[in-house]
């Protein structure tokens, strides 16, 4: 009920809050679904901010409400429910609410601050409460508020319909760092929720690789109370946008992640100075189900698919062994490939590693372009059909991946 504000309490006031207070605990404290109270929303911060300016009384009276009245309710209408007195916060009376190792956080230097994605890497918040990415909502979404003309994401109508100073621009200045400027304004549009969804799945599996440490991420925001661009991932009429179904398998109990090192995350602007970069990538799996995977998929073979290429570098990995010991390795080979080499270095890996499950080299003869270069034929529009193999293709329509 309470957010964003500076209240000075009064008689009456105090009275209408009460009232209110009780009001709604009442409604809502049978619902299965409630893990705590929480106060207030961001006031503990921007009162020690001074964001609105509170008077001095003000400064007193978050206290009297947030800590005294509030509670004191809460104690009589709903004892065995926790209370919380503002987010972010370490428990309250002014104790250094930013704390990143105490209470919850709300991070926001990805997005508010420009930051790029890997700046998520630097915290282990405790709680991770809020953050959240922009994107547009979809284009049969814009058609319900604008003209043909207006559709121009600096157009007026476009910048009126936007939850956040001057964010048009911010959008197109993180899909710069991220894609190739879309070809369309219906593409700009799907383009920018394909950012918010990796934004946002860069963050989840960060935080999800440090539980233990970290103990859960809340993301900003679900949906609309109009059509517009926002951090919602479901839009005013109810449209999910990618990031919608991707935290999905984010918030799965069992999520294999990635953490890539390279240009990204150190040499993220194109006027930083050039110098060597570590190249690698560490593989994560959280599991929240209690249970040993063997156990949860008796049934299942499990593989691990990478490059041909990085047969030869899989020996400077971290623990690679650890690796061979929980799957099958399946080297995809292009066509432009030496078969021969890729084989006798499979043999040799073999013999070093001795793996239970074995390494597989799938060649793809009639794939020999890079991934790279398909991605840029899709881009222009030109039909990747005859570069994929009869055999991909069939494994793919087996398994329901794409349907055109």
């Amino acid at each position: 009920m309470y957010a964003c504000s500076s209240y000075e309490l009064n008689e009456a006031f105090e009275e209408n809050i009460e009232a209110e207070t009780r009001d709604n605990v009442r409604r809502i404290r049978h619902h299965a679904c409630l893990g705590l109270w929480c106060g207030n929303n961001e006031m503990e911060t921007q009162t020690l901010d001074r964001s609105w300016k509170p008077s001095q009384k003000q400064f007193y009276d978050y206290i009297k409400l947030y800590e005294h009245i509030i509670p004191k309710i809460l104690r009589q209408e709903d004892p065995h429910t926790f209370y919380w007195p503002s987010s972010p916060s370490s428990g309250g009376n002014f104790d250094n609410p930013w704390d990143e190792n105490r209470g919850d956080t709300h991070y926001w230097d990805v997005w508010h601050g420009n930051k790029p994605f890997t700046e998520y890497r630097k915290f282990r918040f405790r709680y991770l409460s809020e953050f959240g990415f922009q994107s547009f909502p979809c284009l049969q979404t814009v058609e319900s508020f604008t003209e043909p003309e207006d559709r121009n994401i600096f157009s007026r109508v476009m910048e009126m319909h936007q939850r956040n100073v001057a964010a048009n621009g911010k959008i197109l200045n993180y899909l710069s760092a991220t894609y190739l400027y879309p070809g369309s304004f219906d593409l700009l549009l799907y383009a920018s929720q394909l950012l918010q969804m990796e934004a946002i799945r860069y963050g989840v599996e960060h935080f999800r690789r440090h539980r233990g440490h970290c103990m859960g991420t809340v993301v900003w925001q679900l949906n609309d109370i109009w059509p517009v661009a926002s951090w919602a991932s479901i839009d005013y009429y109810g449209r999910w946008k990618p990031l919608h179904y991707a935290q999905k398998r984010m918030f799965a109990p069992v999520l294999l992640s990635c953490q890539e090192m390279g240009e990204l995350s150190q040499r993220p602007y194109c006027i930083m100075e050039p110098g060597p970069m570590e190249v690698s990538a560490q593989l994560c799996v959280s599991n929240e189900t209690l249970e040993e995977l063997r156990n949860l998929y008796p049934e299942e073979e499990f593989y691990f698919i990478l490059g041909a290429d990085c047969l030869f570098a899989i020996e400077g990995w971290k623990a690679p062994e650890r690796i061979f010991g929980c799957c099958t390795l399946v080297a995809a080979v292009r066509g432009d490939r030496n078969l021969s080499e890729m084989e006798a270095k499979r043999k040799e890996l073999m013999e070093k590693f001795r793996p239970e499950r074995g390494i597989v080299l799938l060649p793809f003869l009639s794939m020999s372009l890079s991934s790279t270069e398909i991605r840029e034929r899709v881009r222009k529009g030109q039909s990747v059909r005859y570069l994929v193999p009869d055999r991909v293709l069939a494994y793919i329509r087996e398994k329901g991946f794409y349907q055109s």
